[in-house]
């Protein structure tokens, strides 16, 4: 999923990798909401014991997924131009631009509205830019607004951002919804005359949108807002008991951002998947997997047992789950997993809950679809660790003095030390 056109002083990544293979972080307060030992899944995770004894099998080979160039790796530099309109059709007369702003983005913890201005004719919306100009659009011709972050889903061709919204042309707004209290994001409009070929808002101009609602701040690259004060997600481990860490993932907002998720057994078409939760319908479990995370300390992979059919070994799933939390303080949502062994090496899946009439959730292992043809019961997908370290990153490892930790980028893997 490239971007379609490359704009003017705009510097990408050619892509950014991600290995489906799990990282954590953060801590807080916990609230009363969460749900309780009534969320567990139906049917609690073999803890070992019966059948025949084989020997430990491997950790699965790390899923490397290339999930899009401009995406989030490479940061969106658009100085836009603001001098060159688009060129009118044939026989029309020549747009004037407008000299006053093109629209105000109203943001507030949950949704976005953006209201747009038309030019003094009515004809047409503006303040559209691709770096080589502002657009004059014809109001008809405006398909949708997506405003994309880390929290929001990143896809620009591939449109993926659960915060996209039609036009109502009758009062000139774009409703964004499931947008977040704090993100760093940009805005794609896209158009019928020109399916999946994006423009960006221009931030610069004396035509430049506004902003008003949540605390904001425009970026250097012109391109990205920072609603919120939004320090991004992050990861941290923290020494337990003896030779047990706490491992946390604090998501920085009060959404919960993207996890990957490939669709074929190479890992070569991956994609960030919606982590949206809706509290009192759905909600979010979390498990450790490594070679240590099984029962009695040995391997476990998945939710459940499933079959490795290359080596014709019936993997055993981990034993280290925790479910979605909200500290009340921070106004974010983060999960902690504990007693996770260290000297240890691993990675985390998210599974998604359904609340049923009893009020238990049930947690889909995530085999039921085709987005992993080897049918492994990895839930919605893995916590990215991305191959390149200096590109802006989806999660960031928080230092702790009690525990040594790194990530592999390589194998895609959290690190834990020894903390004995």
């Amino acid at each position: 999923m490239k971007i379609a056109k490359v704009l003017a002083s705009l510097a990408l990544s050619s892509s950014l990798s991600l290995g489906l293979s799990g990282c954590g972080g953060g801590g807080g307060d916990t609230s009363p909401s969460v749900p309780t030992a009534s969320a567990a899944p139906p049917s609690a995770p073999p803890t070992g014991g019966g059948g025949t004894a084989q020997p430990p099998v491997a950790a699965p080979p790390p899923v490397n997924a290339t999930v899009g160039t401009g995406e989030y790796g490479g940061r969106l530099r658009i100085t836009a131009q603001n001098a060159v309109p688009a060129s009118p059709a044939a026989g029309a007369p020549t747009p004037i631009l407008p000299t006053t702003s093109a629209g105000v983005v109203h943001a507030t913890p949950v949704n976005q509205v953006v209201t747009l201005n038309r030019t003094t004719d009515g004809l047409s919306y503006y303040g559209f830019s691709d770096g080589g100009g502002t657009y004059v659009i014809p109001v008809a011709d405006l398909q949708k607004i997506c405003v994309n972050g880390p929290q929001t889903g990143l896809s620009i061709n591939g449109q993926t951002s659960r915060a996209c919204g039609n036009p109502d042309l009758a009062t000139n707004t774009v409703t964004l919804p499931g947008t977040c209290s704090k993100d760093r994001v940009f805005y794609t409009a896209f158009f019928v005359s020109a399916p999946g070929v994006p423009k960006y808002f221009d931030w610069t101009s004396a035509r430049k949108f506004t902003r008003t609602g949540l605390p904001s701040v425009l970026l250097e690259n012109n391109a990205e807002v920072n609603w919120g004060n939004y320090q991004g997600a992050t990861i941290k481990v923290v020494k337990a008991e003896a030779g047990k860490a706490s491992v946390t993932v604090d998501f920085g907002s009060n959404c919960v951002g993207s996890f990957g998720q490939t669709n074929n057994v190479e890992g070569t078409s991956g994609r960030l998947v919606d982590m949206s939760i809706i509290e009192g319908s759905t909600w979010l479990r979390f498990m450790f997997h490594s070679n240590k995370s099984g029962a009695n300390g040995t391997s476990g992979w998945g939710s459940e047992p499933w079959l490795d059919v290359p080596s014709g070994y019936t993997v055993q799933p981990s034993i280290l789950d925790a479910y979605l939390n909200f500290n009340e303080s921070t106004g974010n949502y983060f999960v902690t997993i504990p007693n996770v062994p260290c000297s240890n090496a691993g990675n985390i899946t998210a599974y998604r809950g359904t609340r049923q009439q009893s009020g238990a959730y049930t947690y889909d292992a995530g085999i039921s679809g085709t987005d992993d043809p080897r049918r492994r019961p990895f839930g919605l997908g893995w916590l990215p660790i991305q191959a390149n370290a200096t590109e802006s990153q989806l999660y960031t490892l928080i230092s702790d003095p009690s525990v040594a930790t790194s990530l592999d980028r390589t194998n895609y893997n959290l690190v834990i030390g020894s903390c004995s």
